[in-house]
């Protein structure tokens, strides 16, 4: 059997029979310089019969400036750089016209590093009086907006924002890194809720400095502040990143470290049980109390979250019924399209 050969060349790639010559890569820096995507090289019917309902990914910047210890951007993306506002709306406009899509998601890693250039795009948004709404629908620092922010956001079509919480202990967020305080994660969603946006805040269970009677705090802050959406998942260690260093070098791993972030579920219509299964322990954090505080937390963010919906009497019900397995599927699945909403 043959077997293929990868080399690394400084100077352009190529390929032969069994031998695959790769170059380093370096990033783009002028981004307005990239084709929008061409999306009609997709059968985009085969993904919504109405192409017009399909919520358009778009990404203004890559990457982003800070080193939290579990991310892999810092290591994938080469630094943080960013389109121009004029190009993103042009993006956003040419997808109005082609395809009739008025919804789309930011995907950047940090939308609002640069408070004026988020601005910008929403300015251009509204000068151009497009008719869409949007989310941003994965990293948005909470040391990094403010109201008057926010509020142009809301006025430029935006209907939800995902923050990168992480955590409710500062000194948590101190050991992995994180650019913001639990006072700016605070002042972060009570303005976004008072520019009347939806808040969705993922937690992280496991981070280093972490401990159980710390995680029961978490409940307390999204009651406290109402976050519409708030969700816990295990820490994954990605190899690669210097949180796979920690659990290699201070944690017990409870699964093969290079397939810590496919054992670990965390797919759609998971139920509770596929995802209580941590890939790694402490001394002060054991594997019993990491399970009982997930199914804590999804318990308490499920029920909170019905009586968004349904009102705190009916939601109570809902979150009753939705204990039987059976119906609990049903219910899982429920809340995935009510969370893809935003």
């Amino acid at each position: 059997m043959k077997t293929v050969t990868l080399t690394i060349n400084e100077e352009s790639p190529y390929k032969e029979e069994f031998e695959y010559v790769i170059n380093v890569p370096e990033p783009i820096h002028d981004l307005d310089n990239v084709p929008f995507p061409d999306w009609k090289l997709f059968d985009l019917k085969k993904y919504r019969r109405d192409i017009s309902k399909i919520k358009f990914p778009i990404m203004t910047s890559r990457g982003c400036p800070y080193t939290c210890k579990f991310c892999d951007s810092v290591k994938v993306n080469l630094g943080y750089r960013v389109r121009s506002p004029k190009n993103v709306v042009d993006e956003i406009e040419r997808n109005l016209k082609e395809y009739k899509a008025n919804n789309f998601q930011v995907l950047d890693d940090n939308f609002a590093i640069y408070n004026e250039r988020a601005i910008g795009i929403c300015d251009e948004i509204i000068n151009r009086n497009l008719k869409v709404t949007w989310v941003v629908g994965q990293g948005l620092s909470p040391s990094k907006v403010d109201y008057p922010l926010l509020k142009r956001m809301k006025e430029a079509g935006c209907v939800a924002v995902y923050f990168g919480i992480e955590s409710a202990d500062d000194e948590v967020l101190k050991a992995i890194r994180k650019p913001h305080t639990v006072a700016q994660a605070r002042n972060a969603v009570i303005a976004a809720k008072k520019a009347g946006l939806i808040v969705k805040a993922p937690f992280m269970s496991g981070l280093p400095k972490s401990t159980y009677e710390k995680e029961k705090n978490y409940i307390k802050f999204f009651k406290e502040l109402d976050i519409d959406m708030p969700k816990m998942g295990h820490l994954v260690p990605f190899p690669g990143t210097d949180m796979y260093t920690w659990v290699q070098e201070h944690a017990k791993p409870l699964m093969e470290g290079e397939k810590m972030h496919e054992d670990v579920s965390q797919t759609r219509g998971a139920l509770d049980t596929e995802l209580l299964v941590p890939p790694f322990e402490t001394d002060e954090y054991p594997y019993q109390e990491r399970v009982k505080m997930l199914k804590e937390f999804q318990n308490e963010s499920e029920k909170h979250v019905l009586q968004k919906i349904f009102g705190k009497f009916f939601g109570y019900i809902a979150f009753k019924i939705s204990r039987n397995r059976k119906i609990r599927r049903y219910g899982v699945r429920f809340l995935d399209i009510y969370y893809d909403q935003f």
